[in-house]
């Protein structure tokens, strides 16, 4: 008999993330720092732990709504305006694995404003502030130069944070950021390489038993991620995954 099998989030999440960011030097380890930053926004304010995870889930997963490379690379570079876009998809991605459920919220308004009091209605606490914290947390990793020392940058990216404050952001999370933002360890942890490592060891990840329909709700978001990254490969995973039901069935193997 087949078992579901036993999974870390933390390494299903961390994984995917890797993945959607290897496109391009301008994206590595992006979705990673926003986690991190993120994180540290939650610790600093306390929020509570199940609060912490759905945060990170949506925090390192962001930008899956991005689906092509040139998308990834323009929206990093600032040469992207439309961001509802890709939040939304990036939700609609998200929201077809259930324990991704509430991290689909938060990314579906990651882009949001603060003070844009019309496009919260209906949307609970716990998801605005997860949503505007990852909001802040990207503004603040897009913001950071690939090409310099970290150290010299802060007072730029402090000043540039301020001056949006109480309108991009919630005046509570920009003074959890003043907070620690001071501290030199948050920004070279923040740049590590060795961004992945310092996440997992910040929140205690569940242990997930995934029966194998959940398996197969992570199958379709991969499989729709990958191809999406070219027009000439939109439907290369799907055509596959049919051809070797086919081909099973002829000779007789159960693929499904």
């Amino acid at each position: 008999m087949i078992r579901d099998p036993v999974v870390l989030l933390q390494n299903l999440v961390l994984s995917l993330s890797d993945a959607l960011d290897l496109v391009h030097l301008v994206a590595v380890d992006h979705q990673q720092r926003v986690a991190y930053m993120a994180l540290r926004l939650a610790m600093q304010a306390e929020w509570p732990p199940g609060e912490r995870t759905d945060l990170l889930y949506a925090a390192a997963l962001h930008d899956i709504g991005l689906l092509s490379v040139e998308e990834r690379i323009g929206f990093l570079q600032g040469d992207m305006e439309d961001t509802e876009r890709h939040a939304r998809m990036g939700g609609n991605l998200l929201s077809r694995f259930d324990p991704f459920r509430k991290a689909a919220g938060i990314v579906r308004f990651h882009h949001k404003a603060w003070d844009a009091t019309d496009a919260w209605d209906g949307v609970p606490v716990p998801a605005r502030r997860s949503a505007n914290a990852v909001n802040l947390a990207d503004f603040v990793e897009r913001r950071i130069r690939r090409d310099a020392g970290i150290l010299g940058q802060v007072p730029r990216i402090v000043a540039e944070v301020d001056r949006i404050s109480g309108e991009q952001f919630s005046p509570d999370l920009v003074g959890s950021f003043h907070s620690f933002s001071g501290i030199e360890s948050f920004w070279l942890d923040a740049v590590s390489p060795r961004v992945d490592s310092v996440i997992s060891g910040m929140v205690e990840w569940p242990r997930v038993i995934l029966p194998m329909d959940s398996l197969e709700q992570i199958g379709q978001i991969l499989s729709r991620v990958v191809d999406f990254r070219s027009a000439y490969t939109a439907t290369h995973s799907s055509g596959v995954a049919s051809t070797a039901v086919v081909l099973g069935a002829e000779r007789r193997i159960d693929l499904v």
